[in-house]
């Protein structure tokens, strides 16, 4: 999903080029996406078995030929070769979370999936109402891809298992009764005990205390008195703590202020804080704020003087590719204050400027971010790139990537006022990846912006005016990549000479390494 358009949010991680193996499952991708004004994922083959989990929103999904309603709460399942497409309603807009997967019949736990097979394979309807929470199942396997958490592997494993069954659970059984101990067999002591799993386990769906009488027959009054009786709080109370605690739950993971208010059903952005402040002492914003990490710079470059800092850049050899770019020093100037690259007519290609701090900086992880403005002239494009150095296949581990580079800007798309994001590795296996993330906005070919990517051991998220714009996250690479400005044009590209010679302007470079 990671090519997708029209998103709020997109926490993706993919593995479909080397599956991760979890017992009998093969996880390809999993992830939690929020949708924008006109989102649709585009009708597609699909190449493993999927669960998608409905957050909130609605919206439509269609596979084998049918269109189908799908709200909050609900749960659809797709199967290997089925063509397969989601679409989200424009004045309710769909968060959902994903798992693709498949199975490894030769893992001796494999007979146990059987049937959970059977049913995605043979399920008539591929729409179900989730009775088994979901929602918790998939955060906390979020929870622990955003983490490097002791023991990482055997909980990631445990909730993929309790995922399929909880899916499979919804698609056979009625939902399950809560459990209640021994020693709270009376029944008003059971029913409390209910009522409280129930309010957990379905918090972002309730939205008026009504409800849960209504979900369990009895008079709001007489459940408030078990709640007083029990915890020395009302049920209003025990309520508004269990909201606030999943609102802090949705901050940390990204989620903005006026998102979660949604979510979480409050009447306007002003109450839901008003209610957090109580709780916590801070607005939402404030906690939001006050749990950033704390970065330490590594680099800087602002461009002072009229010649190139030595110590932290060399221009890039001269150089022809394709017959039509040609890197140029003479095409790298500082003035003002400002890193230029220029193209200028060269025979019957151009040159170009480019630079790169290969053998003065690099480094493994953290937070990289360039500050330029674009080309003014369609046909050539500006990379801000993260580069590894030659690798020898032997100093790799067998489960790492090898040969990573990133493309925090790629501007080639001007004629649709879009830049990109762009990876490349190579799997374990030996098998060339490649994924692309486009960015519309025309605003981005006038004056300057920020493009920044971070790069933690789990994941990779991009930015674009320090807005997040795409989370991925591919595997694991452990090697130091050196930075890249480089400018480039295409046989195909067709640049317009009688409009040259163009520039793109660098203000800042600048990276960070967490304290």
């Amino acid at each position: 999903m990671s090519y997708l358009q029209n998103v709020k949010f997109h926490f993706d991680n993919v593995h479909k080029w080397s599956p991760l193996h979890f017992g009998p499952i093969l996880l390809h991708q999993v992830g939690d996406l929020i949708a924008d004004q006109d989102f649709e994922n585009g009708l597609h083959v699909q190449e493993c078995y999927e669960i998608t989990y409905i957050a909130s929103g609605k919206g439509i999904c269609f596979t084998r030929g049918k269109y189908y309603d799908v709200r909050q709460g609900d749960v659809f399942v797709v199967r290997t070769g089925d063509y397969h497409n989601i679409q989200s309603d424009n004045e309710d807009p769909l968060r959902f979370f994903y798992c693709g997967f498949d199975f490894d019949p030769g893992d001796p736990h494999y007979p146990r999936f059987l049937p959970l097979r059977e049913m995605l394979d043979q399920a008539e309807n591929p729409l179900a109402a989730d009775k088994f929470n979901l929602y918790t199942i998939f955060t906390n396997i979020f929870n622990e891809y955003t983490g490097r958490n002791v023991m990482r592997e055997a909980v990631l494993e445990a909730l993929l298992t309790e995922m399929l069954c909880a899916t499979y659970r919804s698609y056979v059984e009625t939902a399950r009764v809560n459990y209640a101990p021994p020693e709270r067999r009376t029944s008003s002591e059971a029913l409390f005990y209910s009522i409280v799993q129930y309010m957990e386990q379905n918090i972002i769906h309730i939205h008026q205390l009504k409800e849960i009488s209504d979900h369990f027959g009895y008079a709001y009054s007489y459940i408030s008195h078990l709640f007083s009786q029990r915890l020395n709080k009302t049920l209003k109370e025990y309520y508004n703590e269990l909201k606030l605690s999943k609102a802090r739950e949705f901050l940390d993971h990204n989620l903005s202020v006026t998102e979660v208010s949604s979510m979480l059903g409050y009447t306007s952005i002003h109450s839901f804080s008003r209610f957090f402040r109580q709780q916590y002492g801070v607005s939402p914003s404030e906690y939001k704020q006050s749990s950033r990490k704390e970065w330490m710079q590594t680099f800087y470059d602002g461009f002072d003087g009229d010649m190139l800092d030595g110590s932290k850049w060399f221009l890039c050899p001269e150089h022809c590719f394709d017959g039509v770019t040609h890197w140029r020093y003479a095409r790298t100037q500082l003035k003002n204050g400002r890193l230029f690259l220029s193209i200028a007519k060269e025979g019957d290609g151009y040159g170009m400027g480019a630079v790169r701090t290969r053998e003065n900086f690099d480094q493994q992880g953290g937070y990289f971010e360039i500050c330029c403005r674009l080309q003014n002239v369609p046909g050539w494009w500006v990379s801000f790139s993260l580069i590894h150095y030659p690798e020898e296949e032997s100093g790799a581990r067998a489960d790492e990537l090898r040969d990573l580079s990133i493309e925090v800007l790629n501007s080639c798309a001007m004629e649709n006022s879009s830049v990109s994001h762009t990876i490349q590795w190579t799997d374990p296996s030996g098998t060339p990846c490649h994924i692309q993330k486009a960015v519309t906005d025309p605003a981005l070919y006038r004056g300057m912006h920020t493009y920044g990517l971070e790069w933690t051991e789990s994941q990779f998220v991009f930015y674009v005016d320090h807005k997040e714009t795409w989370r991925t996250s591919i595997g694991r690479y452990t090697r130091p990549l050196y930075m890249q400005i480089s400018t480039q044009s295409a046989p195909w590209a067709a640049v317009d000479d009688s409009r040259l010679p163009d520039q793109v302007e660098v203000a800042y470079v600048k990276a960070y390494k967490m304290q």
